[in-house]
C-alpha cells in the first residue's frame, strides 16, 4: 500500500470521524486467511484498469478515504437466517430466531461502536450531540455538492454558534440566579452578583469552543452586567417608589390637616412648616431601615419638590416683604439643587473604594457644616445690623420729638410776653399763636418785628 499511496497525507485526524464499512452481501466471502479490515486495507489500493476513466474515479474516492480517514474498520454480516419467510419479515422477528453468525457479528460491530471513543477538538473537547451534527451536516453537504469540505470553515462556523449557545445559557444562569435574589436586593447584591457572574463564567467555559481570544466570553460578561444595571434600576425605582408611599402617608397625617386649617398661614408658620418637613426626613430614616441613606435623600427632596408651588403660598403669606421672598424662595431652591447634586455625587463615590468614600463623604460633611455655619453667622450679622439701624432710627426720632417739645415750650413762653401789647397787636398774635402747630418756626420772626414797633 505505501508503494502505491502518496506519502504526503495531513494528519487530520482530530477533525474527520472513524470510517466504518459495513458489508452485507449474501454472496460475498473473504478467504479464511484475511480479515475484513485486511480485506478493506487491499480494496483501497491504486487501480491499474484499461479503461483509465473508471480506474481514475476510483482511485480518487480510494485515494480520499486513504488520506481523509485515519482510522478505518469493515465489518461483514451473514446471512440473517437461512428460512426464507424470515428473511422476508427480518424487522419483526426476535433475535432468537436470527442466524448465531449473524448475531454474532451484529455483536461485533456494536461492542466496537460503543466503546469507540468520542471525536475531540484540538483542546480534548469532545465532538457529540449539536456539534457532531453540525460538522457532519457541513461535511455532507458540501460531499453532496461535489466540493471538497472545507475543515476551517466547519470549525469556525461550528465554534460559533457552539459558543452563542454556550453565552445564552450561561447569562440565562445568570439572571435566573439574579431574578431569585428578589427585589428589593439584598445589601451584600454586589459581592453576591459577582459571585454569581464567575459561577457563570465558568459554566461558560466548560461549554465553550475554540474561545482563545475570550471574543465570547467577553459578550458574555457585557451582557450579565447589564441585566445587573438594569436590575439594580428597576431596584433603586421600586426603594424611590415605596419611600414616595412613605412620605406621602407621614406628610397627609402631620402636615396636610395643617395646611388645610391655615396653620401654616399665621406668623412664624412657615418655620414651622419646613420643620415638619425635616421632621419627615428623620422619621423616613426610622420607617425605613432597609432603604441607603443616599436613595431615603434623594426620594425625600424629589417629594418636597413636588410642593415647591404650596412652599411659595405659604412663605408669602407669612407677612414677608415680596423681594424677600423670591430671594429666599430663590436661596431655598439652591439650597435643594446643590443637596441634589451632592447626593449624586455621592452616589457616584460608590464606585470608589471603600476608605476614598469615606474619606471624601467626612469631607463633604465638614464642608457642609463650615457653610451652614457661616450661613447661621450671615443670617445673625444681617439680623444684628437691622437691629442696630432700627434702634438708631428710634433713638433719632426721640430726639427730634424732644427738640420739637423744648421748640413749642420756647415759643408758648414767647407767647406770654406780648400779654401787655395794644388790642389789635394781641388780637393778630392770637390768631398766630392758634397756627402755631403748623407754622411754629414763622412765629417767632412775626413776633419779634411786632415788639420793635412799639
Amino acid at each position: 500500500m505505501s508503494d502505491v499511496l502518496p506519502k504526503e497525507i495531513l494528519d487530520i485526524g482530530f477533525v474527520f470521524p472513524t470510517f466504518v464499512l459495513c458489508l452485507r452481501d449474501f454472496t460475498f466471502h473473504i478467504p479464511e486467511n484475511e480479515t475484513p479490515d485486511k480485506y478493506f486495507e487491499d480494496s483501497l489500493a491504486i487501480e491499474t484498469d484499461e479503461n483509465q476513466t473508471r480506474s481514475q474515479e476510483n482511485n480518487e474516492i480510494k485515494e480520499s478515504i486513504f488520506k481523509n480517514f485515519e482510522r478505518r474498520k469493515c465489518f461483514v454480516f451473514g446471512i440473517p437466517a437461512s428460512n426464507r419467510k424470515t428473511l422476508y419479515k427480518l424487522e419483526e422477528v426476535c433475535d432468537s430466531e436470527l442466524s448465531e453468525d449473524f448475531r454474532a457479528d451484529t455483536e461485533t460491530f456494536l461492542q466496537y461502536m460503543l466503546s469507540t471513543k468520542p471525536k475531540e477538538l484540538i483542546d480534548g473537547r469532545p465532538i457529540n450531540g449539536r456539534r457532531f451534527a453540525f460538522l457532519t451536516q457541513k461535511y455532507t453537504d458540501s460531499l453532496a455538492k461535489g466540493e471538497m469540505p472545507c475543515i476551517d470553515d466547519a470549525l469556525t462556523t461550528m465554534a460559533k454558534r457552539e459558543n452563542e449557545f454556550a453565552v445564552k445559557e450561561a447569562v440565562e444562569m445568570c439572571k435566573k440566579r439574579i431574578e431569585s435574589l428578589g427585589i428589593p436586593l439584598p445589601d451584600d447584591f454586589v459581592q453576591k452578583y459577582q459571585q454569581i457572574q464567575r459561577d457563570a463564567l465558568e459554566y461558560f467555559r466548560e461549554k465553550a469552543v475554540l474561545d482563545d481570544l475570550q471574543e465570547f466570553q467577553k459578550k458574555a460578561e457585557e451582557a450579565m452586567d447589564l441585566f445587573k444595571i438594569k436590575t439594580m434600576k428597576e431596584n433603586k425605582i421600586y426603594l424611590q417608589q415605596k419611600c414616595f408611599k412613605e412620605l406621602e402617608s407621614m406628610y397627609d397625617k402631620s402636615i396636610k390637616p395643617k395646611v388645610a386649617n391655615g396653620t401654616y398661614f399665621e406668623p412664624e408658620g412657615y418655620k414651622a412648616y419646613r420643620e415638619d418637613f425635616a421632621r419627615i426626613r428623620e422619621n423616613i430614616k426610622q420607617s425605613l431601615p432597609e432603604v441607603d441613606s443616599n436613595t431615603l435623600q434623594l426620594s425625600s427632596l424629589e417629594f418636597e419638590n413636588r410642593y415647591r408651588k404650596q412652599d411659595e403660598e405659604i412663605f408669602a403669606k407669612a407677612s414677608k416683604d415680596g423681594l424677600t421672598i423670591k430671594a429666599e424662595i430663590q436661596k431655598h431652591i439652591e439650597i435643594l439643587a446643590q443637596k441634589n447634586d451632592k447626593l449624586l455625587q455621592k452616589e457616584d463615590l460608590k464606585k470608589i473604594s471603600e476608605e476614598e468614600k469615606w474619606k471624601s463623604f467626612k469631607d463633604e460633611l465638614a464642608s457642609e457644616r463650615e457653610n451652614e455655619r457661616k450661613e447661621q453667622e450671615e443670617k445673625y450679622a444681617k439680623l444684628f445690623a437691622d437691629y442696630e439701624k432700627r434702634k438708631k432710627d428710634l433713638e433719632s426720632a426721640i430726639k427730634e420729638k424732644e427738640e420739637l417739645k423744648k421748640l413749642l415750650e420756647n415759643q408758648r413762653s414767647s407767647c406770654k410776653i406780648v400779654k401787655a401789647k395794644p388790642a389789635m397787636k394781641q388780637t393778630v398774635f392770637k390768631t398766630m399763636l392758634s397756627l402755631v402747630p403748623i407754622v411754629g418756626p414763622v412765629m417767632s420772626g412775626v413776633y419779634e418785628r411786632f415788639s420793635s414797633d412799639d
